[in-house]
């Protein structure tokens, strides 16, 4: 069954459900690693910016931190002056692009990883609330040495005893 489905199946009166917790965490502005979970083709309804009908892809992405776990979602347009973004998103996630050659891409994403620049979108809701979410400002290629606020501190123990082996080795004798 598909998700959307399975959060709107009805809940009992007298019966139980699942405790969580929201999954909606704002970020402070900066880099992260994340995780694509989901990736839907669809098709925009138009707008004053993007044309009736444009195709898109609608991203998921699962970013882990210490406060814990939380989803931002992106659209990437296929249209000729979002080559740029495309081209950022492809880098991010690994595939070879070229910059100047044809590329076609790999669309099948989903538990792919990279780094991207998460930003604060501020907006007003339907109630007139002024509200903040999670938005990435922009993708990083792989070997962008930024590092993530979110690097996990396995990687770093791991970097951390690569360090002292390399100490031990004779690298770092005196």
């Amino acid at each position: 069954m598909n998700n959307e489905v399975q959060n709107n199946e009805f809940l009992s009166w007298d019966g139980s459900f699942i405790a969580q917790d929201t999954e909606f965490i704002l970020l402070d502005e900066g880099v992260y690693n994340f995780k694509i979970t989901k990736m839907e083709r669809k098709i925009h309804s138009g707008s004053e910016k993007i044309p009736n009908g444009t195709p898109f892809a609608e991203i998921t992405y699962s970013i882990n931190t210490k406060r814990g776990t939380t989803i931002i979602k992106d659209k990437l347009f296929l249209l000729k002056n979002w080559q740029w973004k495309l081209t950022a998103f492809f880098k991010s996630v690994g595939q070879k692009v070229v910059d100047g050659q044809p590329f076609q891409p790999n669309w099948n994403v989903i538990g792919a990883t990279g780094k991207a620049e998460i930003g604060q979108h501020e907006y007003t809701n339907r109630n007139g609330d002024n509200r903040k979410s999670n938005q990435i400002s922009r993708y990083l290629a792989p070997n962008d040495p930024q590092p993530a606020l979110n690097e996990s501190s396995n990687q770093q123990t791991q970097q951390a005893q690569q360090n002292f082996n390399n100490f031990n080795n004779g690298a770092g004798a005196f």
